[in-house]
């Protein structure tokens, strides 16, 4: 069972695992007597949309002052995420606030910061080999039920243990959550597997029968919310095809933040370009003619221009490229393409 061990994890997420060994902490994470130990934590009403903001100045201890009304699960989440800018040590000076309001931060640089910080946050309140654990070797049974077992013993939220989860997991699967006050599916988080299932809504019916492609469909409800999960068994479900973790994974990762309608285009769109690579004999040949293609398809496309800027990118390109070429039987055409004469 993956756990994404090893030197494919971002430089925060292992960081969040030396902090976890350093301190000997397990889920549930006493994340208020953790971050005492680096900073003081005061709550106010903020002048602002920000849950938080950290306060420093040179020779005295940090302050973090919280936005008063967090949900529990929230506010621990939110308390990690301030932690992650205290003891990132290469954080410091990647933004400088004044009373006025102005942010001296390159607008790429401060959104990279955030993400950093939900990384180590996510890591450190749900660590992925804890996941693996939990997960144990049960398949699809009840995912949904586990999912949101699983959040309420580490105290997070459905939706961050949902987002945890892609890395480890070791079959296809998927999971969706609805806001049921307003019915609006505002997360779409996909495990290992490319099987794009926000294109057909009916996947997420009740009572779909999704056992004649090998599925087990599950669900559970925490507060106004509602948690579905699709699994699939690699063996019984032609068409669901598994894919590297670390692929998709870091995919993830330089999409965080995008909204769910745009990052439905460009995973839609980057399967194209993908796919387009793939059809070269020539690229096939080897991961680093792979990653040229790759590298010359996307090149193509200034619409991506800001996701091609992400630092996690180009490690996309290296993963995806090696998933490919390791893909591929030597001599063998893809299933449906045409052999030439």
């Amino acid at each position: 069972m993956a756990s994404g061990d090893g030197a494919s994890l971002d430089r925060e997420t292992r960081f969040a695992r030396a902090f976890i060994d350093l301190h000997k902490l397990t889920p549930p994470v006493a994340i208020d007597a953790v971050l005492s130990q680096f900073a003081d934590v005061e709550y106010d009403n903020l002048p602002c949309s920000g849950e938080a903001v950290v306060v420093s100045s040179p020779g005295r201890r940090p302050i973090v002052v919280v936005s008063n009304g967090l949900s529990t699960n929230r506010l621990r989440f939110t308390l990690a995420h301030e932690l992650g800018h205290i003891v990132l040590p290469w954080q410091i000076g990647a933004a400088i606030c004044y009373p006025n309001g102005t942010l001296l931060a390159d607008g790429a640089v401060h959104a990279d910061g955030e993400a950093q910080a939900n990384r180590f946050a996510r890591e450190l309140l749900i660590p992925r080999p804890w996941l693996s654990d939990q997960i144990g070797p049960r398949g699809g049974e009840q995912l949904a039920r586990r999912i949101v077992d699983m959040a309420q013993l580490a105290g997070v939220s459905p939706i961050t243990a949902a987002i945890g989860l892609k890395p480890v997991y070791p079959f296809p699967a998927a999971t969706r959550i609805v806001d049921g006050s307003s019915g609006r599916a505002y997360l779409e988080a996909t495990t290992s597997f490319a099987f794009l299932m926000g294109r057909d809504a009916a996947w997420w019916e009740e009572g779909i029968d999704v056992s004649q492609t090998g599925g087990t469909f599950s669900k559970a409800e925490f507060g106004n919310y509602t948690l579905s999960a699709l699994h699939f068994d690699p063996a019984n479900a032609p068409g669901v095809v598994a894919q590297s973790v670390e692929a998709r994974s870091i995919l993830l990762e330089v999409l965080w933040g995008v909204s769910s309608d745009r990052r439905r285009q460009i995973q839609s769109a980057f399967a194209g370009i993908v796919g387009y690579a793939n059809n070269s004999d020539a690229a096939r040949k080897s991961p680093a003619a792979m990653l040229q293609a790759l590298r010359q398809r996307f090149s193509m496309y200034e619409k991506f221009r800001d996701v091609r800027a992400h630092p996690r990118f180009e490690a996309y390109l290296h993963a995806k490229a090696a998933e490919l070429v390791a893909g591929q039987e030597p001599g063998k055409r893809r299933k449906g393409r045409a052999s030439k004469k």
